[in-house]
């Protein structure tokens, strides 16, 4: 079967600009650029999914063949819409902030480090000159009852202009090396002919059909972001009121474009995405909490608000999904799932695809995940220095729950890493 792509051409039209922890003392680390020519382990890639993974994907590997001179890589990004980020990433605006917790665990870590690499993404890229971003900071309050917030790193961001500069991005640096492959999704009786076809396939699509066997357990989450225009007479209260992301139990953003974006709602097991009056009421109970009703010069009722409802995928962890998956070949499609060998009871001792990697179960944290993701990825697929620490790779990786269900059949024996 031969595969049709075309060089990349499809780029948006500039969109019209919209409208902003206490810090670490020593802001998480980023990678250091490779000085030395890696040990090349791909050529040709192929990215399944034009969202935010899969642009994010594409520019993180354009990215690093340009810093460590590998000038033959070719990347083709294939899309089964007729326009890139169509789906989830098409929410109007989104708010980017760290992941709190008392004892800056595993996830607090990796989003932290993930919010510092959109940051440094979003302005390489010209977001906050460009209008598409505002990365000044948030207002948050950790816990019910705070009488002031505390400030964070983030902001918001366009999600479709910032896929729009990756991809601009990835042009500039590939050149005819880059293909966009628009309405060209990729189903299941095609996936062999891919992997003959390409070094590697990294598939960044929001379900995962095309690894049903994988044990990814992606559960789909539908929600609702609401919005209110802001009549001019009212434009400076709200500025003075949210000068930049304010985040709580839910969050609210300054005015972008006019507009005041808030909340959000989130249905667990649910794949039908619809905007309702009854998300609409939720979300503005949610605002009451950082702005009560009664100290609003105006009034926001459900039936007069914009909305924007999406389905996403996430894990049960809430953790995203970054490298290689389990090989297709040991699932056996009854309990245990998994044809595994009694003695395995480490991550690096499963079975693994040669070639196929994912970036899949960002959930709702697309933004402070798909950057970072991407990047570890590129430096996996490029044979670069590893960007997450072992502890964190771990906690990321596809397939910690079949090593877990395997624990569970073998009498629950205890888990480690490699």
């Amino acid at each position: 079967m031969a595969l049709f792509y075309g060089p990349m051409s499809l780029i948006r039209q500039k969109p019209r600009p919209l409208g902003g922890s206490t810090p670490s003392p020593t802001p998480p680390q980023q990678p250091e650029p490779q000085t030395q020519p890696p040990r090349v382990r791909v050529r040709s890639v192929a990215v399944i999914g034009g969202g935010l993974a899969g642009a994010c994907v594409a520019r993180a590997l354009a990215r690093a063949a340009i810093q460590t001179g590998v000038v033959n890589l070719a990347v083709t990004l294939f899309e089964a819409s007729a326009g890139i980020a169509t789906g989830a990433s098409a929410v109007p605006a989104a708010v980017l902030h760290p992941l709190d917790s008392r004892d800056h665990n595993l996830a607090s870590q990796f989003f932290a480090l993930g919010v510092e690499t959109t940051i440094n993404w979003a302005r390489a890229l010209g977001g906050e000159t460009s209008g598409w971003a505002d990365l000044s900071g948030v207002d948050q309050y950790l816990m019910p009852g705070m009488s002031a917030p505390i400030r964070q790193r983030g902001g918001w961001i366009r999600p479709t202009a910032f896929i729009d500069a990756c991809l601009e991005d990835v042009n500039a640096c590939l050149g005819s090396r880059f293909h966009l492959a628009l309405g060209k999704g990729v189903v299941t009786a095609q996936w062999q002919d891919l992997l003959r076809e390409f070094d590697a396939v990294v598939v960044c699509s929001a379900q995962d059909a095309l690894l049903a066997q994988a044990g990814l357990a992606l559960q789909p989450l539908a929600g609702q972001l609401s919005s209110s225009a802001i009549a001019p007479e009212y434009l400076a209260a709200v500025r003075r009121r949210f000068p930049r992301v304010t985040c709580g139990r839910g969050f609210v953003t300054p005015v972008i474009d006019g507009q005041m974006f808030f909340g959000a709602t989130f249905h667990r097991g649910c794949r039908q995405a619809r905007v309702t009056d009854e998300d609409h009421r939720s979300n503005l109970h949610q605002l009451d909490g950082l702005w009560p009703e009664a100290d609003r010069p105006f009034v926001l009722a459900p039936e007069r608000l914009e909305g924007w409802a999406g389905v996403r995928f996430a894990t049960r962890d809430r953790l995203p999904h970054i490298g290689q998956p389990v090989a297709a070949s040991v699932y056996r499609g009854a309990l245990p799932s998994w044809r595994l060998a009694r003695s395995v009871s480490q991550l690096h001792q499963l079975p693994r695809d040669p070639g196929v990697y994912v970036l899949l179960g960002l959930g709702a944290r697309g933004l402070s995940t798909a950057p970072l993701g991407a990047t570890a990825l590129a430096a996996d697929m490029l044979g670069l220095a590893p960007v997450l620490s072992p502890r964190v790779r771990n906690a990321v990786d596809p397939g910690r729950f079949v090593l877990r269900e395997h624990a569970r059949a073998e009498g629950g024996g205890r888990l480690v890493g490699p």
